[in-house]
């Protein structure tokens, strides 16, 4: 037995492994609590922990399966109730299941497809889980519903959907559908039903995990701490033993190694006042020093080079030159303008604050965007007046364009010589006083020539401005570069003459010897976050060593599998392929993976959706779900949706014969809109005994998913369904009779009721046409038409002209067109009157049947 064998396997885990098992065998709930105790043996028997647990010793033989119900096939699902959030079904809508077989019936879009989703979500499926929204709802609700199930005892128990989403009840059903069927075709699949044993081991890897989840969550809390590490920052003898740290370190010969004697302290004080004295006369500072001057030296060299160039004979000849230039067409463009506007009367035309004013004009009118009519001083009028544009004209003449340009280049040449520093070093400088106290001759002669340099820049950028060249030969300036080359060379025979080499190394080593008291004194004051540390890295050490993991488990549970699962699949699939005509080669390519088996159907190596027709892809795959869910010996219930969509007749009869048996095991509950599929169900299931309920889901409005127990509706005579009309007329009637203002919901009731009357008075008046009209020649639901009944039918327009006119009228109540056209609800009378012309109709064309015998 599977049991044993799980009880065997079991009895070789280690101990904490058994505590789980036995928690799971005897079906009691895997708490925090006991994932706690489990980690603590964990922890215990790895040493990780110093606690003190006893075992106790643990017995398999004897345990049995404790919550019998949950495996008691006696269990009826009774149906679904307060159905809420799903599209195509109305608020709080309720479904009832029959004990053998319910067959339900609804016509596209009345909410078959909103109940299967829902039920592929609830129960075992690989169906279409995709829920929508209830699009005639204001607000969203979360799908929702309440699955009933019956015990033998005719209790009821009540599950919330999706308040418990994971129930052993739910287990007991399982759904087929279109997409659940086109999966099994097209990809690799999970074998979805096994045994209920095999549950131990789903519940088993669950468990580890929460344990193996909180062994993790321990080890992350040991995470190393070393930044005290970052605070040995020379590179000692202590510093690498810290680096060297452990697991498997000698934390006492770490200890001896960083003790300090008090030689070691005396030692240190001695060393300590001999490393000042000798920074205290340290060279590396003077030497720094020495360096720093040379660069200041070298970059005072350069620019000293530069005013040289700029203060020679000959930078003087071209800016004469510029000078002379400048004033030469200052006079040309001056006479220019005098030429120009001579017969204007102008005061001081043609001198220089003429032509400045005349520019500044120009830049102010240029402002402007717009014609100007008027004098932007005087405000008089100038529009035929020319002297504005030859002013302009004037300005933009040849000799004056030269002008501006010498004068810009003259302006370039004032604000170069006006940037020129005349203080080439200052007083408050170590330059100054190393200068002032190594060479006294230098520093005047510095000083002179400075003195001299901000003589001669003001008379040049005087000359400049003034237009007139008064620097004369004689005056050039010329600093002797050589002589700060020699202050370069006295400082550098400065730092030759210092002894670097020997204090350089009698101070590294004082230093080292520092860092090495320094570091060990440190690793003192540290050695409780060193210690931690260490014992950190043990722990985790050994806890590397610690194996939760879920290999063995998921190996014994494939073993186990394919003894008592994966082959009885293989025989069961076969031999329902031979009860439903599908015997097409087909093969099954399985394999394990971590406590299940995927498998594929091939034909010849091909999918079988590439190779079979849709009713063969059908029946493989109706196949597959039967042999599925007859693995588990838990299964109750099978529903299918639309099972024989768009197959042949002669299918649809080899499939019904086939679910027509399975009503005998367990309970079959078919969502068809096929109507001659519904017949067959319901012909074959009276003629085996088997209880057949039927439902029907109707739209109303736009309620839909709207079930209604018509005792087998559809597959009345018109002659019954009259006759059912007749009572439930009454019913109405009384209803009617006992509304009261102070409910309105019973008004609202009411409402509900006779749009589902009148939709009844429609759909009966449609069977009038197969039955009465055209005597049953012509069935929607037969396999052929029966011509030999043609004889008795009465076709003429005056009985098509009553159809129509009763479907009108019926049809009015059922689609809400009475509030559209403001009528009142209908009144009992109103119904009489319909129901009074389809019964006057109805006997009218029996009665011209019997005539034509």
């Amino acid at each position: 037995m599977l049991l044993n064998d799980i009880l065997d396997w079991v009895e070789e885990l280690s101990y904490w492994q058994k505590v789980i098992a036995k928690k799971i065998l005897k079906n009691e709930i895997f708490t925090y609590e006991d994932v706690e105790k489990v980690f603590e043996i964990v922890m215990v028997e790895n040493k990780l922990s110093d606690k003190n647990i006893i075992e106790e010793e643990l017995k398999f033989k004897n345990i049995q399966e404790v919550n019998e119900g949950i495996k008691n096939n006696s269990i009826k699902w009774k149906g679904l109730e307060n159905v809420v959030g799903v599209n195509a079904i109305h608020e709080n809508a309720k479904l009832g299941i029959g004990p053998q077989l319910t067959m339900i019936y609804g016509e596209n879009g009345s909410g078959k497809t909103g109940y299967t989703r829902l039920l592929n979500n609830i129960f075992v499926s690989k169906g279409d889980k995709k829920i929508l929204q209830n699009i005639f709802e204001d607000k969203y609700s979360e799908p929702s519903a309440v699955t009933l199930f019956e015990y033998e005892n005719e209790e009821i128990e009540s599950i919330n959907y999706p308040d418990v989403k994971k129930h052993p009840f739910y287990k007991k059903v399982a759904v087929f559908d279109s997409h659940s069927a086109t999966e099994g075709l097209t990809n690799e699949s999970e074998l979805s039903f096994t045994p209920f044993e095999f549950d131990f081991f789903d519940k088993f890897l669950e468990a580890i995990e929460l344990v193996k989840k909180r062994f993790d969550e321990e080890v992350k809390k040991h995470q190393l701490n070393d930044s005290f590490k970052k605070q040995f920052m020379k590179e000692t003898s202590v510093k690498k033993l810290i680096e060297n740290i452990d697991s498997y370190s000698n934390l006492e010969h770490f200890k001896e190694s960083i003790l300090i004697t008090d030689n070691d302290k005396e030692r240190r004080e001695k060393n300590y006042r001999k490393l000042l004295n000798l920074k205290a006369q340290d060279p590396f500072e003077q030497i720094k020093t020495y360096k720093d001057l040379i660069k200041q030296f070298r970059e005072i060299k350069k620019y000293l080079s530069n005013i040289n160039g700029m203060f020679n004979k000959t930078t003087f000849a071209c800016l004469e030159n510029l000078v002379n230039n400048t004033e030469s067409l200052r006079r040309l463009s001056s006479e220019e303008g005098v030429e120009r506007f001579k017969d204007y009367n102008i005061e001081n035309i043609g001198s220089q604050e003429w032509e400045n004013f005349l520019e500044a004009a120009f830049n102010y009118y240029n402002t402007i965007e717009h014609e100007v009519e008027n004098c932007l001083l005087c405000r008089q009028n100038i529009q035929h007046t020319n002297i504005l544009n030859e002013y302009w004209e004037y300005l933009k003449s040849g000799y004056k364009s030269l002008v501006n340009l010498e004068e810009q280049k003259i302006k370039e040449k004032i604000d170069l010589y006006s940037n020129i520093n005349g203080v080439l070093i200052r007083e408050d400088t170590v330059l100054y006083n190393w200068i002032s106290k190594n060479d006294l001759n230098f520093l005047e002669y510095i000083k002179e020539f400075s003195e001299s340099l901000i003589d001669l820049k003001e008379k040049i950028i005087e000359s400049l401005k003034k237009g007139t060249w008064n620097v004369y030969e004689g005056n050039e300036l010329n600093f002797d570069c050589k002589l700060i080359d020699n202050q370069i060379e006295k400082l550098y025979n400065y730092i030759d003459s210092l002894n670097e080499f020997d204090i350089k190394k009698e101070i590294r080593a004082l230093e080292k010897e520092e860092d090495e008291f320094s570091d060990k004194s440190l690793a003192n004051n540290l050695f409780s976050e060193i210690e931690e540390y260490h014992l950190t890295q043990n722990w985790l050490e050994k806890s590397k060593k610690v194996k939760i993991n879920t290999t063995k488990i998921t190996r014994k549970q494939n073993e186990l599998f394919s003894k008592y699962v994966t082959q009885k699949y293989i025989d069961i699939f076969e031999e329902e392929c031979t009860k439903l005509n599908a015997n097409f080669s087909t093969e099954i390519s399985q394999r394990g993976k971590k406590g299940t088996t995927f498998k594929k159907l091939l034909i010849k190596g091909e999918k079988p959706v590439n190779i079979l027709s849709e009713g063969e892809q059908r029946a493989i795959s109706l196949a597959n779900f039967l042999a599925e869910s007859s693995l588990s010996e838990d299964n109750i219930c099978i529903i299918l949706d639309d099972p024989v969509s768009s197959l042949d007749n002669k299918r649809k009869e080899t499939i019904a014969n086939r679910l027509i048996n399975e009503c005998f095991t367990r309970q079959v509950v078919i969502f068809t809109h096929d109507l001659l599929f519904l017949k067959i169900m319901v012909d074959k299931a009276n003629l085996n005994n088997i209880n057949c309920e039927q439902v029907t889901l109707r739209r109303i409005k736009n309620k839909t998913g709207i079930s209604t127990d018509d005792h087998g509706w559809i597959s009345l005579s018109v002659k019954k369904r009259i006759s059912k009309l007749k009572d439930d007329y009454q019913k109405l009637q009384t209803t009617y009779k006992n509304l009261s203002d102070d409910r309105p919901e019973d008004l609202i009731n009411y409402e509900n009721q006779i749009k589902l009357w009148f939709e009844k008075i429609r759909e009966t008046w449609e069977k009038s046409v197969e039955d009465v009209l055209f005597n049953g020649a012509v069935r929607r639901f037969d396999y052929a038409i029966q011509t030999q009944r043609l004889d008795k039918a009465a076709v003429n327009q005056e009985y098509v002209l009553e159809i129509i006119t009763g479907m009108t009228e019926s049809s009015k109540w059922v689609h809400d067109k009475a509030e559209i056209i403001g009528e009142e609800i209908p009144e009992p009378e109103v119904l009489k009157e319909q129901l009074d012309k389809l019964d006057a109709f109805y006997k009218k064309l029996m009665n011209n049947q019997k005539n034509k015998k």
